[in-house]
């Protein structure tokens, strides 16, 4: 998605529209880079829509397992924190 869509909330059509398993959801539009902000509102709004969604970006704390456990994500996916830390499955089981 690029900003304006976002902005225009275009996925929250897209996910209700889809009949899929699971949706994995990253909190950045397809312009921003990894210095840019993620914005995790995505996520409950997402999970709003009922359908199961694993969140995707900039997941790096317990805290934010936690929210996004608290705004109905089902899961969660850990790439980029992964690699600069093997360590973090360890930390966010803890």
């Amino acid at each position: 998605m690029n900003e304006y869509e976002k902005q225009k909330k275009v996925y929250l059509s897209l996910i209700k529209d889809v009949d899929a398993d699971f949706f994995i959801v990253h909190a950045r539009h397809g312009k921003q880079t990894y210095k840019d902000k993620t914005d995790f509102s995505v996520y409950e709004e997402c999970a709003k829509t009922g359908k199961t969604v694993i969140a995707n970006g900039d997941i790096k704390t317990k805290e934010q397992v936690d929210y996004l456990k608290s705004v109905g994500v089902k899961g969660v996916m850990i790439g980029r924190a992964a690699i600069e830390d093997p360590l973090i499955f360890a930390k966010l089981k803890e």
